[in-house]
């Protein structure tokens, strides 16, 4: 798995054009994140906000990659602030803080 630039989960347009995290039209934010399973087992993604009340984030980590190994998850935000989420297979665990930010639109 690799980690957003700096701790920082941008969401929008990046100058290049690319996107980390898309805004969706109720304001919450999607993204894509891949993780890499050393152990054999289902891939669990739970999160909450940390810096503020919000409502959980949601996931999707869809079945049928195999017993280890790659497998992609979709991460909604509600709202953008500071994120603790964590990826676990069995016993073993990742746990990381995320800054969700929405990029400015310049005109």
């Amino acid at each position: 798995m690799e980690l957003w630039p700096k701790g920082v989960l941008p969401a929008g347009t990046l100058p290049d054009g690319g996107s980390y995290a898309e805004i969706r039209r109720d304001g919450s934010i999607w993204a894509k994140i891949g993780w890499w399973r050393g152990e054999e087992g289902t891939l669990g993604v739970e999160g909450e906000r940390i810096d503020a009340s919000a409502p959980p984030l949601r996931t999707i980590v869809p079945a049928g990659y195999g017993a280890s190994g790659f497998v992609p998850s979709g991460l909604m935000f509600p709202t953008t602030g500071c994120w603790h989420f964590t990826g676990s297979v069995g016993d073993a665990r990742l746990e990381f803080v995320v800054r969700v930010r929405k990029l400015r639109v310049s005109r």
